[in-house]
């Protein structure tokens, strides 16, 4: 599974430079990734677990066809240990109608929504700096 092969903490999760390269591989543009990465890390935790990057990679594959990732994720793309059986209105449900889990947030200007993905890509070069600064030997 590649999951498990990019995992290399094996932590269970996928963090943003772990996954840079596969991603990078699709051709997509870097803000299509990093609005495909918001949706799917629906936690903000800057880490995808198995389903996450499952659902990114679907994500992936069908933008790469012609079809837009969605603006926010209906109920069904929603990992189920993520699901909140006991408050449906936690994922946009109200009266019968799905909006979705992200319904809150509907409501942005596009503005907004380009300084959040432009935040994002900041918050994953920061990562991958600080990261290539602990793996590069102490120069003296």
């Amino acid at each position: 599974m590649i999951f498990n092969k990019l995992d290399t903490d094996r932590d269970g999760l996928v963090s943003g430079v772990e996954i840079r390269d596969v991603m990078a591989q699709s051709g997509l543009q870097t803000t299509v990734l990093a609005h495909i990465w918001g949706l799917c890390d629906s936690q903000s935790v800057g880490k995808l677990t198995a389903e996450q990057f499952a659902l990114a990679m679907h994500l992936i594959q069908q933008t790469r066809k012609g079809i837009d990732p969605p603006p926010q994720l209906s109920a069904d793309m929603v990992p189920p240990y993520l699901r909140s059986v006991a408050d449906p209105g936690a994922f946009g449900v109200q009266d019968g109608m799905n909006a979705g889990p992200y319904s809150h947030v509907a409501d942005f200007s596009a503005v907004k929504e380009l300084d959040q993905i432009s935040k994002e890509i900041e918050d994953i070069k920061k990562r991958e700096a600080t990261s290539r600064e602990r793996q590069s030997p102490a120069r003296s």
